[in-house]
């Protein structure tokens, strides 16, 4: 992912971006997850056409672009 992409998701409180693992980690519990600031990562995510799988915790995994 592109470095604005990262800095873009990073902005929220929530969930950070981890680059070892290519993820985006929820950094609540998973009963706290910020359900908004979830669904605008995806919304992201989808529009620069990044492929995703949500997994434990309400965290993405990057998987690669369509």
């Amino acid at each position: 992912m592109s470095h604005k992409l990262i800095e873009e998701i990073n902005k929220f409180s929530s969930f950070q971006y981890d680059e070892t693992t290519k993820k985006v980690r929820n950094t609540k519990a998973e009963n706290m997850a910020n359900i908004e600031e979830f669904l605008e990562i995806a919304y992201i995510l989808d529009n620069h056409h990044i492929r995703y799988e949500i997994g434990n915790n309400c965290n993405f995994t990057i998987i690669g672009k369509r």
